[in-house]
Parts: structure tokens; sequence; C-alpha cells
């Protein structure tokens, strides 16, 4: 997923330009706009399985805290901290 403020950054930008430095969650960057190419309509036959696929990734990473923790809860795992 792509931080708001970089993808300010890009959409603003024409080809060839830089920008200033953005500061991101990740840290900071500098985009260049090397080119854009113009919105088209892809077939959903081509882009099918890439859909099912981000879908797929998405469900699992928000299904992954709660199935870490019901293994740690299981295996009885126990996180102790030195005070």
């Amino acid at each position: 997923m792509v931080p708001p403020q970089f993808d300010a950054a890009a959409f603003s930008l024409k080809p060839g330009q830089i920008s200033d430095l953005v500061q991101t969650v990740f840290g900071f960057d500098i985009v260049k706009l090397l080119e854009k190419f113009p919105p088209t309509k892809v077939p959903l036959d081509k882009v099918h399985d890439e859909i099912r696929d981000r879908l797929q990734q998405q469900t699992a990473q928000e299904k992954l805290p709660e199935f870490v923790a019901n293994l740690r809860k299981e295996a009885g795992v126990q996180i102790l901290t030195a005070k």
C-alpha cells in the first residue's frame, strides 16, 4: 500500500519532473516521474487471477494477528519482560 503523501507527490508531477523531499511512515523519498500512460480498460479475464490473489493476500493479512494469537494461546507461550 502506497502512503498518501507519496501518491500526492507522484500524481502532481509532469514527466521528467523530480519531487521535493517526501516524508512518509517508511522514511524519506524523492520521486521522479519518467512517463505517464493514459488510463485503459483491461478485460476481466486478463486480471482475474491478479485480483483473486490480491484479495486472498488481503484476507490473510487481516486474519494473521488472530491466528498468531491463537497459536500462542494453544502452545502456552508466555512473553516475560524483565523489570
